[in-house]
């Protein structure tokens, strides 16, 4: 997500799972938090389904 409001300012991952989970990455940048993210994963295009803040989903292969 791209300013969110628990982080201004921030491009914020966050990890989703089958329940909530507080992990989150915290970059500068869209870059930033790509560079960061664990090898191994795929990302999906976003679908009208999607919150307006979502600006990337990744997904575990």
């Amino acid at each position: 997500m791209r300013d969110p409001p628990d982080y201004p300012g921030k491009v914020v991952p966050r990890l989703v799972t089958a329940t909530a989970s507080p992990y989150v990455l915290i970059g500068e940048t869209l870059a930033d938090v790509q560079a960061a993210l664990p090898p191994g994963l795929k990302r999906a295009d976003r679908t009208p389904a999607d919150l307006p803040d979502v600006v990337e989903i990744w997904f575990a292969e």
